[in-house]
């Protein structure tokens, strides 16, 4: 194998397929990337964990086609330090990889192609477009409610799926505490998977272009430009969340996100208790105070909302019911509250379209 070319090109692809590689590898190639050269004039680079595998590809004049594998982590660290818009020489001979831009010179074992896997093939039932902003808008929205408790693996994703009633492009994760639903406008048809942590991390990054998302019962296959990405799914059944989601919350409150999260973070400091709470105190004047009491001290604040109904307090954990705020990014959120003593509160951001969230209370 031998070829030229420019490093940004082979930094970005690089960065893009090694995301998916662990440093700490139990086997050794699974910590190499493969490299592929064709006379076409593309390289392509393919990295995998057994669970998914990521292939990019990018430009170069190829003089020998030929394939390679090395360091992942090695060859990404050499390619970024390597002077921006440098050209690069890559030659592989007696198994050893040579790399040369201007002068600086490396030489870096190789590993035989022949050991490198690759995910079984599969049947897709499923094939939808989109833009790559709105898939990964399913993921970016919900990706924060994903559990990390392994006993519950089947709550260690993303559930994308056809609504039963609607038939709308929908994306789930809860982790018992929270729950994160985005209903997406594209018309597509999926296959109901849950979708690993790993391959949501890697599917949110998505920003230009069309994506094609293809679905089967164990895997999902996304393509957007050169760019291929095929994770396993989880082998598991997603709750029926629509159950968690209260039908009578009629208590509507509208607050600004910044000044609530920002209030939040100025009464926690006060906690010592590892959930902690906080009080949400509603008055009909339309001021909603925060509080927090812990053995070392107490903490209050206030902030201005539009409710005028029946007072009530209601408590929280405050860094999930901060996660759930960020999502809003700036501007409204509308929080529907329950009858009192119920045991959750809806939460939408004004400005994203689709998105709703749960959150249960707890007792302080």
């Amino acid at each position: 194998m031998k070829l030229t070319i420019e490093q940004p090109h082979l930094l970005a692809a690089l960065t893009q397929a090694g995301a998916i590689v662990e440093r700490k590898n139990t086997i050794p190639i699974l910590a190499n990337v493969l490299l592929t050269a064709t006379l076409d004039g593309k390289l392509s680079i393919r990295a995998t964990d057994l669970d998914i595998e990521v292939t990019t590809a990018a430009q170069a004049e190829v003089t020998d086609a030929g394939s390679a594998t090395v360091s992942a982590g090695m060859l990404t660290d050499i390619i970024k330090r390597l002077a921006k818009g440098k050209v690069v020489q890559i030659d592989h001979a007696d198994s050893t990889l040579h790399i040369t831009s201007g002068k600086s010179e490396y030489s870096l074992a190789t590993l035989p192609v022949g050991d490198f896997p690759q995910l079984a093939s599969d049947t897709y039932a499923n094939t939808a477009t989109m833009h790559a902003n709105e898939f990964a808008a399913l993921f970016a929205r919900t990706a924060f409610a994903v559990s990390t408790e392994e006993t519950r693996y089947y709550l260690n994703g993303v559930y994308i799926h056809n609504d039963a009633t609607t038939g709308a492009l929908t994306a789930a994760a809860t982790d018992g505490h929270r729950l994160a639903m985005m209903v997406s406008p594209v018309d597509a048809t999926v296959s109901s998977v849950i979708v690993p942590r790993k391959a949501v991390g890697e599917f949110k990054k998505l920003v230009d272009g069309d994506v094609t998302v293809e679905t089967s019962d164990t895997k999902i296959r996304v393509t957007n430009g050169d760019l291929v990405m095929v994770s396993k799914v989880i082998d598991g059944t997603f709750p029926d969340y629509l159950r968690v989601i209260p039908a009578d919350n009629n208590r509507i409150v509208n607050v600004d996100a910044k000044a609530l999260n920002d209030a939040i973070a100025r009464v926690v400091p006060v906690s010592e208790d590892r959930a902690r709470g906080v009080k949400l105190g509603v008055s009909s004047d339309g001021t909603m105070e925060l509080s927090v009491t812990s053995h070392v001290g107490t903490a209050t604040d206030e902030i201005e909302t539009d409710y005028h109904g029946d007072a009530f307090n209601i408590g929280f954990n405050s860094k999930y019911l901060s996660e759930i705020i960020a999502q809003a990014e700036s501007g409204g959120l509308e929080m529907a509250f329950g009858p009192s003593g119920s045991a959750a509160v809806i939460i939408r951001p004004e400005a994203i379209d689709g998105l709703m969230t749960v959150q249960m209370s707890m007792r302080i």
